[in-house]
């Protein structure tokens, strides 16, 4: 058995080694990668002559840290353009459940091979100089994007859908607006919310600025302001504290359910970062920012007027967005969004 157990662990350890620096040992020194082009070109890699057609033209490079560099001859004369490497995907191997793999990662930052270069590289000429894209040139002509955001079918403030209209400005900006509506649901709520809503109408209308840092709009890394607004009505049955100077009721015998309206404006501003892909017309957008909000919450048709809201000891989600008053906190914006590029 101690033989077994011994084995078990050589194993386990191989395992983790092999595991660990998986882009260096995985990735081979050289790397093929397909060259497009609009035009009929000689290009220069180094000291290797390439003449590229208009069809793909497959090569092999070296993996190196550099940016890689091609020179390319437009009458008589050569114009240098440069293609920056990223990082290999397959570094993430190295999250192995492993602290081998903390090794893994200092490795592949070291080295060379844990650099990839984009698989199709796109070189360009306008006004008798190159340049070069990631990506085809007609995606830089899609101005306009249509997109959802499937997961507001989830959102606490309501079940909503929601619809964004995107429009390139430029190369390095462009315009999202946004409007979401929450539609009618009946919904039973825990007794762990302290309240039960029957209706929420509403909706939530934005605008957003966004600039693309490597001027592809609307293809690319970009960061963004975005500034939203939510404002909707819930019929709501919510618990109520009974204002201790009436003498008819007790501190054990003071709350009670009151049928309510709970309007709540919001206005969110957030400074957010993304990427936005485009494959066959159809539009990936994923994002994270973080921000502030500005809640006001009012409630109409109370019972007593001057009663306050009951919140339980170990507090409650349903009764902190929902309790009446004026107040600013932090935000997170995590979200995407599909749609369709024309």
């Amino acid at each position: 058995m101690k033989n077994l157990s011994k084995l078990r662990l050589i194993n386990l350890i191989l395992i983790n080694f092999i595991c660990s620096s998986c882009a260096s040992i995985i990735n081979k020194k050289v790397q093929k990668v397909n060259i497009h082009s609009n035009y009929p070109y000689t290009i220069f890699q180094g000291t290797e002559k390439l003449n590229i057609n208009l069809d793909t033209t497959q090569i092999e490079i070296l993996r190196s840290k550099k940016k890689l560099k091609f020179d390319v001859l437009i009458q008589d004369s050569l114009h240098s353009v440069f293609i920056k490497p990223h990082i290999s995907p397959l570094i993430s191997l190295n999250l192995f459940p492993s602290v081998l793999g903390i090794f893994g990662f200092v490795v592949d930052a070291i080295s060379y091979k844990s650099r990839d270069y984009p698989k199709n590289i796109y070189i360009y000429q306008s006004n008798n100089k190159a340049y070069y894209l990631p990506f085809k040139k007609e995606k830089l002509e899609l101005k306009n994007n249509i997109k959802i955001t499937p997961l507001r079918i989830f959102d606490f403030s309501g079940p909503t859908i929601e619809l964004s209209y995107e429009r390139k400005l430029n190369n390095r900006y462009s315009i999202q607006f946004l409007y979401g509506q929450i539609f009618n649901f009946d919904e039973k709520r825990d007794r762990l919310f302290y309240s039960s809503e029957l209706k929420t109408t509403g909706n939530r209308k934005g605008l957003e600025i966004k600039y693309y840092l490597e001027k592809t709009a609307p293809i690319g890394t970009y960061i963004s302001l975005d500034f939203n607004r939510l404002n909707s009505n819930s019929d709501r049955i919510m618990r109520f504290n009974k204002s201790l100077n009436d003498s008819l009721y007790s501190r054990d015998n003071n709350i009670y359910q009151d049928s309510i309206l709970v309007n709540r404006k919001t206005n969110r501003l957030n400074l957010k970062f993304g990427y936005q892909m485009i494959q066959k017309n159809t539009t990936f957008d994923i994002f994270i920012g973080t921000g502030i909000k500005f809640r006001n919450v009012t409630h109409y048709n109370k019972l007593e007027p001057k009663d306050f809201l009951y919140v339980p000891r170990h507090g409650s989600f349903d009764t902190s967005i929902n309790r009446p008053g004026k107040w600013a906190t932090g935000n997170l914006a995590l979200n995407f969004k599909i749609g369709l590029a024309f």
